[in-house]
């Protein structure tokens, strides 16, 4: 079963996430450590943008969305 301890912590974009099937990485910290993680998103996300995870795929892969959200 997926750590969904993760869901909901804030991150960087490190490397572009590409949009789509295509990842990006993020770094978050956790558990007082930085942690790099393959990054998916419906629409690219350029380096430096601040995410949120919203959804765990196992094996160090997240969902994320641009944090704060537009509304």
């Amino acid at each position: 079963m997926p750590d969904r301890s993760i869901v909901g912590a804030l991150g960087r974009v490190v490397r572009p996430v590409r949009g789509g099937r295509l990842p990006g990485e993020i770094q978050v910290v956790l558990a007082g450590e930085p942690t790099l993680l393959l990054a998916y998103c419906d629409e690219p996300l350029a380096e430096g943008v601040r995410v949120q995870v919203v959804n765990t795929r196992g094996s160090r892969q997240v969902d994320v969305e641009a944090w704060p959200r537009s509304r």
